[in-house]
């Protein structure tokens, strides 16, 4: 997601947005990962809100977040961004929500119990 929001911003400022998003939709899957990690500002907000809009009912989309649905509205700019987001989002969607510990500090985790003087990070 972060390097999308930057290639975005990029694309905005020497003006080949319009091209860029048109690429993107000849796309039959986007994966955004890491949504909610960093919140987006107005414009990064609204471009996504334009990607997503866009790719609605045409091209399928997995999105990974850290985020449940009701903490959305902290990630975009407004509330409303986010809702129409998701409005588009879930329509279709197929919501594979996974819980417990993160894997990798799971195995971390393993690792040290096994090797105590691993603990130097």
């Amino acid at each position: 997601m972060d390097d999308l929001t930057n290639k975005m911003y990029a694309c905005l400022a020497d003006g080949s947005l319009p091209r860029y998003m048109r690429s993107m939709l000849r796309n039959n899957l986007i994966i955004l990962d890491e949504v909610g990690y960093l919140t987006l500002d107005k414009t990064a907000s609204d471009h996504l809100f334009q990607l997503v809009s866009r790719t609605y009912e045409n091209v399928s989309m997995i999105i990974t977040s850290n985020l449940d649905f009701s903490d959305w509205g902290t990630l975009f700019a407004s509330p409303s961004t986010a809702a129409a987001v998701l409005d588009r989002l879930l329509h279709y969607a197929h919501v594979i929500a996974l819980r417990g510990e993160s894997y990798r500090i799971r195995s971390r985790l393993v690792t040290l119990q096994k090797n105590p003087s691993d603990d130097h990070v």
